[in-house]
């Protein structure tokens, strides 16, 4: 009795499931003992984004077409992985799981062969999630200025994914967000000084576009910056302690503001419709001085800074003397 091992296949054969085998000999005959040795080859799968990168990470399943032997491995750094001593004949190669900020595909298999002693190359490719960025201006001065604090609502796909607040840099930034429709709200202009934009903004984010903007602006509330009250004997001459009646011609809001010691008054954040509000101005007390009973009448708009001149005369006044007959 004789004991056959089979220590090494042929060059691009993988060894036999069993290596060794018995045979009888007996005299006057020839033994014979047979092994058989499948061929091989090697599949190499890459895995690539869409600007080039190697994707680390990324599950990548292979399946024999004929056996339905399945085998995984993810890729290395350079985004490939490597599948060797392979039974020849047609693989489906497909992804089973992405990694974050990539957009799985899932859902595509690619087949193809694997021949003896080569090595077959299969290259898939990720597209990166789209992000999102909202970017909050005040537009009421000289030149742009970012606004933090501001909150938005967003949604997508018409659910609500929350609020979110503008950082220091007036921005809010939604990465790896999932493909779909978004919309995005004022909800608070977390100032009492600007007026609120109700405007909603929507775009489309689909795996790919990188990272898109929406802008909003928001305008100041109008002001009455300067109202001045002087003496028309003294146009120098401020004077204190007028008072005036500030009313939006609709009724919508009323306010009373008093000259200081500069004879100025002033008075921040009126409120104001985007196409503008009717504000009247009237004295109803100066003490010392004629009343001007006149009404100004402006219209403001948002950002206006509104200023006033009134020019006053003291009231006259009468002396009365009694004398004696003696003088």
């Amino acid at each position: 009795n004789y004991t056959v091992t089979e220590l090494d296949s042929a060059k691009n054969h993988l060894l036999p499931e069993v290596r060794t085998q018995n045979v009888t000999v007996v005299h006057g005959e020839v033994a014979e003992v047979t092994f058989y040795n499948a061929p091989y080859g090697n599949l190499r799968v890459e895995k690539y984004s869409d600007s080039g990168e190697g994707l680390k990470g990324v599950t990548i399943q292979i399946k024999h077409i004929a056996t339905g032997a399945t085998w995984s491995g993810q890729t290395n750094s350079a985004g490939i992985v490597e599948f060797t001593q392979l039974p020849i004949g047609g693989w489906e190669v497909r992804e089973t799981a992405g990694i974050e900020g990539w957009k799985p595909d899932t859902e595509t298999v690619t087949t193809v062969a694997v021949t003896t002693g080569a090595t077959s190359t299969v290259t898939l490719v990720n597209k990166e999630l789209p992000g999102l960025t909202i970017r909050k201006f005040d537009r009421s001065g000289d030149k742009l200025e970012m606004m933090a604090g501001v909150t938005f609502e967003i949604w997508r796909d018409g659910v609500s994914l929350g609020r979110f607040q503008t950082d220091v840099q007036g921005e809010i930034r939604i990465l790896n967000a999932p493909e779909g429709t978004y919309l995005a709200q004022e909800i608070d202009t977390g100032s009492s000084a600007h007026i609120l934009d109700r405007t909603p903004q929507q775009l489309e984010l689909r795996a790919g576009d990188g990272l898109k903007e929406m802008v909003f602006f928001n305008d100041a509330k109008p002001s009455i910056s300067r109202l001045i009250k002087v003496d028309s004997a003294d146009l120098t001459c401020g004077i204190v302690g007028a008072k005036f009646l500030v009313k939006a011609v609709d009724g919508s809001y009323t306010a009373e503001i008093t000259t200081g010691e500069d004879g100025v008054a002033s008075l921040e954040s009126l409120p104001c419709a985007p196409e503008g509000t009717a504000y009247t101005v009237e004295e109803i007390s100066c003490p010392g001085y004629v009343i001007d009973d006149g009404l100004r009448i402006i219209q403001l708009y948002p950002n206006d800074k509104a200023q006033f001149v009134f020019t006053k005369s003291k009231l006259p006044s009468l002396r009365l003397t009694k004398y004696a007959s003696d003088g």
